[in-house]
C-alpha cells in the first residue's frame, strides 16, 4: 500500500514544520509543498498533522490515495476577528466598551485556540485524483 501526503499550506505556518503522524507516530516534518511516501503492508493507516499545539483530526487512508494538508480557512478567519476585536477594544477610547470588547475578544481567542487544536489543519484527497 502507498498513500502520499503532500503539505499545502501557503505562506503561513511556514516557518516551522508539520509533524506528519501515521498511527499516532511521528515520522516526518514536512515543509511548505513537500510530500512524504507512506509505504506499509496494512489495509488501512491513520493520518493526522500537527504544529506546536495547532493540528487535525485523524483520517483513515486506503492503499494509493493522495491528500494535502491544508489550513483550515474557518479557524484562520476565526483567529483573524477575534485578534481584530481585541484590537478594537484596545484602542476604543470609551471605558465601558473597551472592556466589553476586550472580554469577547479574549474569550473568542481563547475558544479559537481550543477549537484549532484539533481543527487548524484539514486533511483531504488531492484534485488530481
Amino acid at each position: 500500500m502507498k498513500v502520499i501526503v503532500k503539505r499545502n499550506t501557503g505562506m503561513l505556518g511556514g516557518i516551522a514544520g508539520v509533524a506528519l503522524f501515521v498511527d499516532d507516530r511521528k515520522v516526518k516534518s514536512l515543509k511548505n509543498n513537500e510530500e512524504y511516501t507512506i509505504s506499509t503492508d496494512k489495509d488501512n493507516v491513520t493520518v493526522k498533522a500537527k504544529q506546536w499545539f495547532f493540528g487535525s483530526k485523524a483520517v483513515q487512508l486506503n492503499h494509493d490515495e493522495s491528500v494535502e494538508i491544508k489550513v483550515n480557512p474557518v479557524c484562520l478567519f476565526l483567529y483573524f476577528a477575534a485578534i481584530i476585536l481585541v484590537f478594537i477594544g484596545g484602542i476604543n477610547p470609551a471605558r465601558e466598551v473597551k472592556l466589553i470588547f476586550s472580554l469577547i475578544g479574549v474569550t473568542f481567542l481563547i475558544f479559537v485556540l481550543i477549537f484549532s487544536m484539533k481543527s487548524w489543519f484539514i486533511i483531504h484527497k488531492s484534485k488530481d485524483e
